[in-house]
């Protein structure tokens, strides 16, 4: 049966959740999604496939609605599968152009800490891109539209009081930590020391180091 419900932070409509044969290749379809990368670009469609004895996802296959053709196929580096009711395929615009991409989470941990693969729609061939930088990054960026940054939070030891905030800018197509926020435990003089980096001249220099009391 078809389903259909939408998922926040992202125009996608859940087609399927029925385990069948992807192909010929004896793959398992996971998941389908249809999603509207522009307004001007008719949707695409998004198989998520994997091996019918693991539930990883081995690979993302790319079609255009209606058109049974398989456009590209997008390979996965997923870890293990993906624990419950987790949100691991999204589609948002990660590098401010415009245009959706889309990520596969392929590694987590205990601490709540995420990875995943990036490929960013290049309108130009009208095809999705690995982006090395983007799956470069630590955690779960939240986009910022308005300033165009990117900034994850990465929790460490100590119920999270072990952390690293790091900010994100895209500048000549490049990604560029701009802002590191590190605070770590000093444990033979019990007390942590957050240290605060901003990127000038094209360094991160330290603006501000202090000592916080447990």
């Amino acid at each position: 049966m078809l389903k259909k419900s939408i998922i926040p932070l992202g125009i996608i409509i859940f087609l399927s959740c029925t385990i069948c044969l992807a192909s010929e290749k004896n793959l398992k379809l996971v998941q389908s999604f249809e999603i509207q990368i522009h307004s001007n670009i008719s949707p695409f469609i998004f198989r998520l496939v994997a091996h019918p004895d693991d539930e990883r996802i081995s690979q993302i296959e790319v079609l255009k609605k209606g058109d049974p053709t398989i456009l590209q196929v997008l390979e996965s580096r997923m870890d293990d599968k993906p624990y419950q009711n987790a949100d691991y395929f999204q589609a948002k615009d990660f590098n401010f152009d415009g245009y959706k991409d889309i990520r596969l989470m392929i590694m987590w941990g205990a601490t709540g800490n995420v990875i995943y693969d990036y490929w960013t729609f290049d309108p130009i061939k009208n095809i999705f891109v690995f982006h090395k930088a983007l799956s470069s990054i630590y955690g779960d960026p939240i986009i910022n539209y308005e300033t165009k940054e990117l900034s994850t939070f990465l929790r460490g030891g100590m119920v999270g009081k072990v952390y690293t905030r790091n900010t994100y800018k895209f500048m000549n197509s490049d990604l560029i930590l701009v802002r590191q926020e590190k605070q770590d435990w000093i444990q033979e003089k019990k007390h942590f020391i957050r240290i605060i980096r901003e990127r000038n001249n094209g360094e991160l220099k330290t603006v501000k180091e202090e000592i916080i009391d447990k």
